[in-house]
């Protein structure tokens, strides 16, 4: 869990106010990002291009696949 995190903040450079809640579901392997504001969502959604990589520590390679979940934004 910690991984996933450390790799949000460091590779997605997602401001913390931004973000609501992360929610992380392992049986599915999806990781869910409720951001605070939808326009920006729409701006990380498309600079991101829909794809990243992840790199475990073992050196292999994930590409992560980024999409709207449609679960709509929050305000704090």
């Amino acid at each position: 869990m910690f991984h996933i995190h450390e790799w949000i903040y460091e590779n997605l450079h997602l401001q913390e106010e931004r973000i609501w809640i992360i929610q992380v579901d392992g049986a599915k392997r999806y990781v869910y990002i409720k951001f605070d504001d939808e326009e920006c969502m729409n701006k990380f959604l498309q600079d991101s291009e829909g794809r990243l990589e992840y790199k475990h520590d073992n050196a292999v390679i994930t590409q992560v696949l980024i999409e709207l979940a449609g679960l709509g934004t929050k305000k704090k």
